[in-house]
C-alpha cells in the first residue's frame, strides 16, 4: 500500500509539473532609447511595450502545411527583419546628423564667443578685407558697430 501512495504522488507531481509548463506567460517586448530590444514579465513605464502570449516548456509546434507556405512564412519574417534593420539604420543616421549638427553648433558658438570677448576687450584693431583683398581697418564707429553685431549674433544663435 505504501509503494502504491508513492506512485500516486509521484505521477500527481509528474502531471502537476507538466501542467505548470504548459501554462502560458504575459511577456512584454520593447525597444530601449538607443533601438535595442528588451523583453521581461513586467512592461517597463518609460517605454511602450508590446504584449506577448508565449507558451512555456513547450517546443515551437511543426508547421503542417505544405512547403510553399513555410517558404512564404520564411519569406515574410525576413522582411519583417529587414524593415526592422532599416528602422534601426534610419534612427542611427538621424542620431549621427544630430550629433555632427550639435558638434557644428557647439563650434561655431564658441568661435563667435571667442570674437564677441575679443571684441569687448577692444583686443586687436579690426578691420574688414576690401574687393582687392586688402585690409581696411575699421574706425571706432565701425568698430562698435561691429562689437554690436558680434554680440547680437552671438545671442540669437547661441543663447
Amino acid at each position: 500500500m505504501t509503494r502504491l501512495m508513492h506512485v500516486a504522488t509521484l505521477l500527481a507531481c509528474l502531471a502537476g509539473v507538466s501542467f505548470s509548463a504548459s501554462v502560458s506567460a504575459q511577456i512584454y517586448k520593447w525597444t530601449d532609447d538607443q533601438g535595442r530590444v528588451h523583453y521581461g514579465d513586467m512592461p517597463p513605464q518609460s517605454a511602450d511595450s508590446q504584449s506577448m502570449n508565449i507558451s512555456q516548456g513547450s517546443r515551437a509546434p511543426v508547421s503542417s502545411g505544405s512547403s510553399a507556405s513555410r517558404l512564404e512564412s520564411q519569406q515574410q519574417y525576413l522582411q519583417q527583419l529587414d524593415e526592422t534593420r532599416a528602422e534601426k539604420a534610419a534612427r542611427e543616421a538621424e542620431a549621427e546628423e544630430a550629433r555632427q549638427k550639435e558638434e557644428t553648433m557647439a563650434s561655431m558658438c564658441n568661435q563667435l564667443k571667442a570674437k564677441a570677448t575679443e571684441a569687448a576687450a577692444g583686443g586687436r584693431r579690426m578691420y574688414r578685407y576690401n574687393e582687392a583683398g586688402e585690409r581696411e581697418f575699421l574706425n571706432d564707429e565701425q568698430i562698435d558697430i561691429e562689437r554690436q553685431r558680434i554680440q547680437d549674433e552671438y545671442r540669437k544663435r547661441c543663447g
